[in-house]
């Protein structure tokens, strides 16, 4: 199932939630420059949901280590959503974006967290 995106602004958060799979080499570089748009305009926090997300190529694991980066450099914050029990998250563990970005079981953890950093 080819992937779809949604985008939701709420404060200074930008949630792209994404859906089906991200298994192609165009899928990576469209998905790369929507959501470095995102950061390009200013955004302080993205946060990507892959909740509904059935699969992820490795090129899409190098295009997160981009946007940390470019997170970084826009002085913003970069966070995902995904199940922990997902093929997602094992390819995320194997190729070590677990450890570069921030990630969350859930939104309501998400929120939870960030609600507790701002207290």
């Amino acid at each position: 199932m080819q992937y779809k995106i949604n985008k939701e602004e709420e404060e200074d958060i930008t949630f792209v939630q994404i859906t089906g799979d991200v298994d192609r080499g165009k899928d990576c570089l469209e998905l790369s420059r929507k959501t470095g748009e995102i950061l390009d305009a200013g955004r302080t926090h993205l946060v990507i949901d892959l909740t509904s997300t059935d699969f992820v190529s490795s090129a899409f694991c190098g295009i997160i280590s981009s946007l940390v980066k470019k997170a970084k450099q826009n002085e913003s914050r970069f966070s995902i959503i995904l199940n922990t029990a997902s093929l997602t998250y094992e390819i995320f563990n194997i190729a070590g974006v677990n450890q570069i970005v921030d990630t969350y079981p859930s939104t309501e953890a998400f929120m939870r967290i960030l609600g507790n950093q701002k207290a």
